[in-house]
């Protein structure tokens, strides 16, 4: 049996488009009929790829500083809200839409020096949780994928393709009725409990 994914003409926006990740699920989606687009068509986006960046990891007392805080919760999570507000109109009036945001695994558990990380993350999640509960009536979904970044990628083969996989699947027209779901993409390697 054949998996039909649905995603035909589809267009899709990964922010940042730049980066291995980037490029990779770029590769899954088209190979699956969806056209990628520039970040300011998010405006008639049908599937949204919020990818979070992975922050410089060391000791909390030099890392973990307002200035710090504000930098990246602003990158990430402010930068994604503001794509979402974007997009959510087009997909709303169309009844249908995909919202899915890659973050580091170290919203599973704590990870010594990755502070910002597990801040970042735990707040994509919040968020997305928070998401999927307002469009889910519009039939739009909101999912995350957990990653542990391209320094794992680097020492697990095929690790990023399985991420950029997961992505496509949540894109899917068979994941229409998942959303407000986390799935860790990591072959076992994060000890953490969900």
């Amino acid at each position: 049996m054949t998996l039909a994914l649905g995603l035909d003409g589809r267009r899709v926006v990964i922010m940042p488009a730049e980066g291995a990740l980037a490029a990779c699920c770029a590769a899954a989606l088209t190979a699956e009929g969806a056209q990628i687009a520039a970040e300011n068509d998010a405006e008639s986006a049908d599937i949204l790829v919020a990818i979070a960046a992975f922050n410089t990891r060391g000791d909390r007392d030099t890392l973990l500083t307002t200035e710090r805080m504000n930098a990246v919760w602003g990158d990430a999570v402010v930068e994604t809200v503001r794509l979402f507000q974007r997009a959510l109109p087009h997909m709303k009036a169309q009844r249908h839409g995909r919202l899915i945001v890659v973050a580091p695994a170290a919203a599973r558990t704590v990870v010594p020096g990755a502070d910002l990380d597990s801040i970042v993350a735990l707040g994509l999640l919040g968020l997305q949780k928070a998401v999927s509960g307002e469009v889910g009536p519009h039939d739009i979904t909101a999912n995350t994928v957990l990653w542990e970044g391209e320094a794992a990628a680097a020492e697990t083969p095929g690790l990023i393709e399985n991420v950029a996989n997961m992505v496509a699947y949540f894109a899917s027209e068979p994941a229409a009725f998942l959303s407000g779901v986390t799935v860790t993409v990591d072959g076992a390697r994060n000890p953490g409990m969900f």
